[in-house]
């Protein structure tokens, strides 16, 4: 400005002194008083027009400095704060990025604290505390502030006292904050994903664009067996398998470089060298600040899940206990070979192989012991089996072979022939030799059926019909003999409906003592009352209550209805009368009868001796040694014990005398021909011979006419049971019997009189 005014103050003096120079005295007083007042005016305006050059110029600087603090501001990310401490006032200036404006507000302190949360009110007081104190020479601290909106952002404050009274005590304070939301975020998510990659079960590493580890987790630390300073710089390749050739990794590496990711299973070799199969993920990234490439990979070991997989497999297609195929899987089989067999080729035979009397093994030796058989058995029939041929257990017992090579009938009954002798040699097992044969049934495609699943039950029907021969034998599959085993299964089925239902009642039919002329005691017979047919005989029902061991219930029912009568008699009078009851061998085995008949005369108050049990021949010579323990027990009750049948077994001797029996009863086969056959003849006298010797009693069933009756009083035998005497009869009509009505006295006299 000083040249400025310099430059004025020469004009103003060249305008003034030629006028002073030509001037009167009293034209100069005038013209002296006009010159100053016109020279001031001009200094005014000058002064006037620097102090406006000043302040444009004071303006522009105050305005490039809040541009250059809005850039400062806008770079940095902060924003300017300044808090009057006397006024309680707080102001402050940020850049909105989104609209790039500077964006001012002013709270008092009040409002600034309720916008800071709750937990975070404490920290800050503390922090500007320490500040006012001179404890901190400036003021730093971190807490979350809610935002114009409800959201609640991470803010970092700092800044110093900018102004102090006379005293020193601060007045004002000044300085800058930043949003650290964002920041605090990426942190937060970070961590996160370190705490999870971390914790992960799977496998995690991460290579570079060489393929080589930056980084692993604890999980593919444990999966390969380096720690994490032994593997990281180091290639991939390091894991490689000798299972899988250059070419597959090469593959594998292509692919994530065209693709950008890579998904399967893997084998790769731990540190150990032990080799396990994984199922790999690989995704690439790219890091956006340097363009780095990096692979993720996401590996979990299947090795064990694989094995139980296969496992499972073999499970669902093997026998568990055999190890050859399961039904199901045989049947696959068979139909995929019969979709590639042509009619043209010949037949193809189906054989279903049944062990005979395997149950009695079970039952015998325990289900251990018929474990081991069945294995054995597998293991010999696997022998017999040429390449391609088929064998598999259906269940059970049952086996099933489908031999490729035998083409014809004669061919198949050569294998059939060829399987029966591989049984001829009896199995060892547990320091026993078990001696089994098998029942084959054979079905023929395409005769029989054209899938697996008919020729299955053509074989099975064929199978029961070669047990229904006498077993260790085999038969082809006739659709006649199908309907019948149709037929049997049917009645099968009825039958258990009659026992739901309660269908079957008691026949009685009484035993006649000769020398004494009277009703002795009554055999309980049981019979089906059919809701159409009536009346069903034993000879239709009774196998079947054997075979699927309804006859174990249906027999207690027996025992205590027939019980039950006998208390009725006995407490009409007549105290010695007595029922004989049939047992199978299979109420023998179940080892409850003795328990149930205890428990069933205590209840009814009978003595043992209204109770006679009936047990066949051959029943007891199935398993003799179990037999007499089990008669034992029942004899203790105080029971009679009778052999029904009596001769048309092949008894032992030894064992008749160990048996704890009272009573032989001679079977009605030999009775139906007397008194003409004489062999018929000798065979009962020798029968009651034994019996006299071995102090046993003896009863004649079937005793139908009075020739048959007078022999057999002849030779000494007291006891008939037969039609000639009484039917069987309902309960209610043996009481006539019992009081000596209706008998033929003169006949019976006669009789008796002959013995």
């Amino acid at each position: 400005m000083a040249p400025i005014r310099t430059s004025w103050w020469i004009l103003l003096t060249g305008m003034i002194y030629p006028a002073l120079a030509h001037a009167d005295d009293s034209s100069w007083h005038h013209w002296s008083v006009d010159l100053l007042v016109v020279g001031f005016a001009a200094l005014m305006v000058l002064r006037y027009r620097n102090r406006v050059q000043e302040l444009a110029q004071a303006q522009e600087a105050l305005r490039e400095r809040d541009e250059r603090l809005k850039l400062a501001l806008g770079a940095s990310s902060d924003g300017y704060w300044d808090f009057d401490l006397a006024r309680d006032v707080i102001y402050r200036s940020a850049v909105d990025m989104d609209k790039g404006l500077v964006v001012e507000r002013t709270f008092t302190g009040i409002e600034f604290k309720h916008r800071i949360h709750r937990d975070d009110v404490q920290k800050f007081d503390a922090a500007l505390a320490r500040h006012l104190s001179g404890k901190d020479r400036l003021l730093e601290v971190e807490f979350r502030m809610q935002d114009g909106g409800d959201r609640m952002r991470f803010v970092a404050v700092r800044g110093a006292t900018v102004k102090r009274n006379g005293e020193g005590a601060p007045l004002r304070i000044a300085g800058t904050f930043r949003d650290l939301s964002l920041m605090r975020n990426a942190q937060r998510l970070s961590r996160i994903a370190e705490e999870v990659i971390e914790s992960m079960q799977e496998a995690v590493a991460v290579t570079n664009q060489s393929h080589e580890f930056v980084m692993v987790n604890p999980a593919f630390e444990a999966m390969s067996g380096f720690k994490v300073d032994e593997i990281v710089g180091q290639s991939s390749a390091l894991l490689n398998s000798d299972r899988h050739d250059p070419d597959f990794y090469r593959r594998l590496r292509n692919t994530l470089e065209q693709l950008g990711q890579w998904q399967g299973e893997i084998w790769q070799r731990r540190k150990n060298g032990e080799e396990r199969l994984l199922a790999l993920r690989t995704n690439r990234i790219e890091l956006d600040q340097d363009g780095e490439r990096l692979f993720v990979s996401v590996l979990a070991d299947i090795t064990e899940r694989r094995h139980d997989e296969r496992r499972l497999e073999r499970l669902a297609s093997h026998d568990g206990l055999t190890g050859v195929a399961s039904r199901n899987f045989f049947m696959q089989q068979l139909d995929q070979l019969l979709e590639r067999s042509s009619p043209n080729d010949g037949v193809l035979g189906v054989l279903e192989i049944d062990l005979d009397r395997l149950k009695h093994v079970n039952e015998t030796l325990g289900h251990d012991t018929g474990d081991e058989l069945l294995q054995a058995v597998a293991l010999r029939l696997e022998a017999c089996l040429s390449p391609g041929d088929l064998l598999a257990r259906l269940g059970s017992d049952e086996f099933a072979i489908a031999p490729t090579a035998a083409r014809d009938t004669d061919a198949l009954v050569w294998y059939a022939q060829f399987l029966i002798s591989a049984f001829n040699e009896p199995f060892p097992l547990r320091g026993r030799q078990i001696a089994i044969t098998p029942s084959i049934g054979i079905s023929l495609w395409p005769e029989h059926g054209w899938d697996a699943r008919h020729l299955v039950n053509a074989a099975d029907s064929a199978m029961y019909e070669a047990k229904g021969e006498g077993r260790n034998t085999f038969r082809f599959y006739s659709p006649a003999r199908n309907q019948a085993i149709r037929d049997r299964l049917e009645m099968e089925r009825r039958v258990r409906i009659a026992v739901e239902r309660n269908e079957f009642l008691l026949l009685y039919q009484p035993r006649y003592s000769v020398s004494s002329q009277r009703v002795t005691g009554f055999e309980a017979l049981l019979r089906w009352r059919h809701p159409e047919r009536g009346l069903v005989s034993p000879d239709e029902f009774v196998g079947i209550l054997e075979e699927t061991g309804l006859v174990v219930p249906v027999g207690r029912w027996v025992l205590s209805e027939a019980l039950a009568q006998v208390r009725e008699w006995r407490q009409r009078g007549y105290q010695d009368v007595s029922v004989s009851v049939n047992v199978s061998q299979r109420q023998i085995r179940d080892g409850t009868l003795q328990q149930f008949v205890a428990i069933l005369l205590n209840e009814l108050g009978l003595r043992g001796d209204a109770l006679e049990i009936e047990i066949t021949e051959s029943q007891l010579m199935d398993d003799p040694e179990s037999a007499i323990a089990q008669l034992d027990e029942l004899h203790r009750l105080g029971l009679r014990i009778a052999i029904d049948d009596f001769g048309t077994g092949y008894s032992s001797l030894s064992h008749l005398r160990r048996l704890p029996i009272d009573i032989l009863k001679v079977d009605k086969a030999f009775v139906a021909d007397l008194p003409g056959d004489s062999d018929s003849g000798v065979i009962i006298e020798t029968i009651f011979g034994m019996a006299r010797t071995l102090k046993l009693g003896v009863v004649a069933e079937g005793v139908e006419t009075e020739p048959q009756a007078r022999f057999l009083s002849n030779l000494g035998i007291d006891e008939i049971q037969g039609y000639w005497f009484s039917r069987p009869i309902t309960a209610d009509n043996c009481l006539p019997l019992l009081e000596g009505k209706g008998v033929r006295h003169a006949t019976l006299r006669s009789v008796g009189g002959a013995a």
